[in-house]
């Protein structure tokens, strides 16, 4: 299993160091390969993230956006999607309107160079909590702990309130 690479950041710090860390990552990769696709999750919780990326020297020409979905990964509620299929897009069912979606699977992001987290806020950090301890146990039940790279980089950035129930938080 993957670790994740845990950064935290005050709240009122996360959105710039957010969007920080990925324009960095967007020039690297476009300096390795000449181009850089990027999926963004929907949601409220990146919107600003995206705001203040935008207003970074990024080289947008070299960039593929691909959209995903709000505060899950992907579409992948739990229990109502097949978490092992082999396709990379599936249609899904969501538990909240719209309620037909069709997203990136588990292997697709799987496939990814590198996948981010953006978590913030105490009303998730039971959940946070609850993915890391399925990760370090080896037995993923929610969608997110079946988040396992395989360029092997997973990096969640969280701000300290969602750390809160973290084990070894501060």
């Amino acid at each position: 299993m993957v670790t994740p690479d845990i950064r935290r950041f005050a709240p009122g710090d996360l959105v710039g160091g957010a969007a920080e860390l990925l324009a960095a990552h967007i020039a690297e990769t476009i300096g390795e390969h000449g181009r850089c696709r990027f999926g963004l999750a929907g949601g409220s919780t990146p919107r600003n993230v995206y705001e203040q990326l935008a207003t970074l020297p990024v080289s947008w020409d070299d960039v593929q956006l691909f959209w995903g979905d709000d505060g899950h990964t992907a579409s992948l509620f739990p229990g109502l999607a097949d978490l092992s299929t082999r396709h990379r897009v599936i249609a899904a069912q969501s538990p909240v309107a719209p309620n037909d979606r069709v997203t990136l699977t588990i292997r697709a992001i799987n496939e990814s160079r590198a996948v981010y987290f953006l978590v913030s806020g105490s009303a998730k950090a039971a959940r946070l909590a609850e993915v890391a301890s399925e990760i370090a146990s080896g037995r993923p039940r929610l969608p997110s702990a079946f988040v396992q790279p395989d360029s092997g980089q997973l990096i969640w950035l969280i701000d300290t309130h969602a750390a809160t129930q973290l084990k070894g938080s501060d």
